[in-house]
């Protein structure tokens, strides 16, 4: 049974949205808001990348079963353009496996399991190109991932696209469509074949000003698989010390996350927390570090 948990957990890294959310961590950013903003986050949607400044971060990330590993990742202009690259992995060579009546002292044995994953996204604001009072920003993604699962490699390519609509002084609107193309290779294991599938995933999300622009609530609806997935989370905006609460539900599924970040001089310290309700695979934690170029 254990196994097979784990198994699970594993093919959750393939994705960056739906269900499988839950265990992505990618930084403490995107952790403390349970996945949460797509009118807000850039992790979430490639068009959010028009609203940022130059930058380069480093994520410290805990996951569970003892799954560690770093994202590494810097924001820049090239060709005019602003563009976002970012290296991250997960792994581990102490992943127990059970029986079927399985005991904590004594485990079958141990394997090895690693996530790689490279990224490449641009925004496209429509107001340079075009003369329109739209406010709308695109934006796209390339990911390829490669992964090992027990004794099973596999790797897969796809394109994400995004948009954001600034409704107003306080209001965004943001949209995905991500896992178009969606290609997989070398996949040997019928368990993974079965799970890591084709299905485009699509999500809208809604990021809302209150208190004087002090806070902001972020609500996303996924859908994936027939499933709604629903998020929330509210976010501070202090000028130095801020926080963050999120939610993710759907099914019989509740998470439950949190974080706050420091902003000194430019340097932008993060931590992230997210509560699975599940003693057993452990509870996901990360520590960022953000240098931004003004």
């Amino acid at each position: 049974m254990k196994k097979n948990i784990l198994y699970a957990c594993m093919l959750s890294f393939c994705y960056n949205t739906g269900p499988q959310t839950i265990y992505v961590i990618q930084n403490a950013s995107l952790l403390g808001s349970s996945s949460t903003g797509i009118a807000l986050n850039h992790n979430l949607n490639p068009s959010n990348i028009g609203f940022l400044d130059e930058h380069i971060s480093f994520s410290e990330n805990n996951s569970i079963h003892d799954l560690s590993g770093q994202k590494i990742s810097f924001l820049s202009i090239l060709n005019d353009r602003k563009s976002f690259f970012s290296f991250e992995n997960l792994s581990s060579s102490l992943i127990p496996i059970y029986g079927n009546t399985p005991s904590d002292d004594f485990p079958l044995g141990y394997f090895d399991v690693y996530w790689y994953a490279l990224e490449f996204a641009r925004s496209i604001n429509l107001n340079q190109y075009f003369k329109i009072k739209s406010n709308i920003v695109l934006g796209y993604k390339i990911k390829a991932n490669l992964y090992k699962l027990f004794t099973d490699k596999a790797s897969s390519y796809y394109l994400d696209l995004g948009l954001n609509k600034k409704i107003n002084d306080k209001l965004n609107f943001g949209m995905v469509i991500n896992n178009i193309g969606n290609k997989k290779e070398n996949i040997s294991n019928d368990q993974i074949s079965g799970a890591y599938n084709n299905d485009i995933v699509l999500g809208i999300g809604f990021n809302y000003k209150i208190l004087n622009d002090l806070a902001s609530i972020a609500s996303d609806i996924y859908y994936r698989n027939n499933e709604m997935i629903r998020k929330i989370s509210i976010n501070t905006n202090f000028p130095y010390l801020n926080f963050v609460l999120g939610n993710t539900a759907y099914g019989n599924y509740h998470d439950f996350s949190y974080g706050f970040s420091l902003d000194i001089k430019g340097w932008n310290f993060v931590y992230g927390y997210l509560s699975l309700e599940n003693p057993e695979i452990g509870n996901p934690k990360s520590i960022q570090i953000i240098r931004n170029f003004k």
